[in-house]
């Protein structure tokens, strides 16, 4: 039986208070959120979520994922479980400056989204976004990402980062990749690119002509 069919037996023949109790507490404690929210999605666990040890478990997995950095499991809880506002702010907060490394170091690696996803996820103020050294990751992400020719998370650096021209025209080398990619037959890619920096007419009608 597959876990689908599994699950639905058991909601059908238990009540989420007697039997299923144990078994979704067990759960919460071996951090399988996955399942408990497959089982809130089908039937009302608001008791089973109003229970003192639940609450209990809960806090700690919460805890436990701002400690591992876990953004997944973070918004998970955040999102799924009615925690305490005053509970999830502090330790939120006492995050931040792991938060703010996180989103650094994942700039400059070129991972944009990750990135993203710890600014919503941590609230990190615009000043973050605007220092010198998110400036800094944010050059050297788009350079990595262009390099190895992952063009749409090198334009979304861009806009985030609000790069300016000159330096993406110079990091780029637009006009030199443009040709490697129209030469090794990347079409897509090298319009996007032609795009991007604005290259001239004059030199895509040179390269078409050779």
């Amino acid at each position: 039986m597959n876990f689908e069919n599994n699950l639905n037996s058991k909601l059908e023949k238990e009540s989420i208070g007697s039997l299923m109790r144990d078994e979704l507490l067990e759960s919460l404690k071996n951090d399988d959120l996955d399942y408990i929210l497959n089982v809130k999605e089908k039937a009302d666990i608001s008791d089973f979520l109003k229970d003192e040890e639940v609450k209990d478990e809960l806090k700690k997995a919460f805890v436990n994922k701002v400690k591992q950095f876990d953004i997944d499991g973070i918004i998970k809880i955040k999102n799924n479980f009615n925690l305490p506002e005053d509970f999830v702010n502090k330790h939120m907060e006492d995050a931040c400056k792991k938060a703010q490394e996180g989103f650094i170091s994942r700039i400059k690696n070129g991972h944009v989204n990750d990135a993203l996803k710890i600014k919503e996820t941590f609230s990190l103020p615009e000043e973050i976004i605007n220092s010198l050294e998110a400036q800094e990751a944010a050059q050297e992400g788009f350079i990595s990402r262009i390099k190895i020719g992952h063009i749409d998370d090198a334009l979304k650096i861009k806009e985030a980062f609000n790069l300016s021209e000159e330096f993406i025209q110079k990091a780029a080398q637009a006009q030199e990749r443009f040709t490697s990619y129209i030469r090794d037959g990347y079409i897509n890619d090298a319009l996007k690119i032609k795009e991007t920096f604005n290259l001239p007419e004059a030199f895509i009608q040179k390269i078409a002509q050779e």
